[in-house]
C-alpha cells in the first residue's frame, strides 16, 4: 500500500500527482510492472481529548483544531518480494560505491522489455 500521509493531501500537487499516477497504473498491465489493485481515501476528525497528543494546528483548509479533519489517500499493488523499494535502493547503491553497478546483459535484457510494457 502506497500511502499519501495526510500532511501532504493539503497540498494540490501532490493530490494531483496521485490522482495522476492512479490513471496511469489503470492502463499498465504487463508482467514486468507491479499490478495496481486499487485505490480509496479515508477522512477522520481528530477529537479535542487528542489535542494534546496530536497537536494544535490548523486543519485542512484552516479548519478549527478542535475538529481537524485529517485525511489520506492510498494506492494498493501488489506484493512483490525483494523487500522494500527503499532497502532495494539502498543496497544497489552499496553495490555501486563497491564498483559493481549493472551488467550489460542486465541493461539489455531490461530494454527488450520496454517495448512490451
Amino acid at each position: 500500500v502506497k500511502r499519501l500521509k495526510p500532511d501532504l493531501t493539503q497540498s494540490e500537487v501532490d493530490v494531483v500527482g496521485m490522482v495522476r499516477e492512479v490513471a496511469l497504473l489503470r492502463r499498465l498491465q504487463n508482467q514486468h510492472i507491479v499490478e495496481y489493485l486499487g485505490y480509496g481515501h479515508w477522512h477522520w476528525s481528530k477529537p479535542p481529548s487528542l489535542q494534546p497528543a496530536l497537536g494544535n494546528q490548523p486543519g485542512p483548509c484552516g479548519l478549527d483544531p478542535a475538529v481537524q479533519q485529517q485525511a489520506s489517500l492510498f494506492i494498493v499493488e501488489e506484493l512483490v518480494d525483494g523487500g522494500s523499494l527503499r532497502a532495494v535502493v539502498a543496497r544497489q547503491m552499496r553495490h555501486a560505491r563497491e564498483g559493481r553497478v549493472y551488467r550489460a546483459e542486465d541493461a539489455m535484457r531490461w530494454l527488450m522489455q520496454v517495448p512490451h510494457a
